[in-house]
């Protein structure tokens, strides 16, 4: 609360709504009209706000990290700033990539079964896709002289 007592532009949205929704379970002087089937979604919002608050900050910091502090301070190669086109390009991407997605779910009514994949389905999966990316990143940044297991000598 700032100084006039009223709550400040900068206190998060879900955590005003948890307060409220602490206080109408548990003070009945200040009750808050929520129906119970509400009362868990207003919960369950407020801690899917806030897991996406950080995941979006860690996204960012991730981001920061790389293109702003490593790349031009550690391998030393410039700012990178995408074009336009390649920066639109990339949203129409997750855009149709998210309608695809939400449009697949549409095609099932009923899940066929609520099991779990089998652990050896997730490890050659997993496998499947790490290797072409470990090979692409030992390209990338690991030397000529290094990758075919010799070392020429610095003389």
């Amino acid at each position: 609360m700032d100084a006039s007592g009223s709550e400040s532009v900068l206190f998060p949205l879900h955590v005003g709504l948890r307060a409220r929704l602490d206080c109408a379970c548990t003070d009945p002087s200040h009750r808050v009209d929520f129906p119970p089937a509400a009362r868990a979604t207003v919960a369950a919002h407020a801690r899917h706000t806030d897991l996406g608050s950080r995941v979006h900050l860690g996204s960012f910091m991730a981001w920061f990290l790389w293109i702003k502090q490593a790349r031009p301070n550690a391998f030393h190669v410039p700012d990178y700033h995408p074009p336009l086109a390649t920066f639109a390009a990339g949203i129409a991407a997750i855009v149709v990539l998210v309608s695809f997605g939400y449009w697949l779910r549409t095609l099932r009514a009923e899940p066929a079964s609520r099991r779990a994949p089998r652990v050896s389905r997730i490890v050659l999966t997993t496998m499947a896709l790490i290797f072409p990316w470990y090979i692409l990143m030992a390209l990338l940044f690991i030397p000529r002289q290094f990758r075919h297991g010799r070392q020429s000598s610095p003389v």
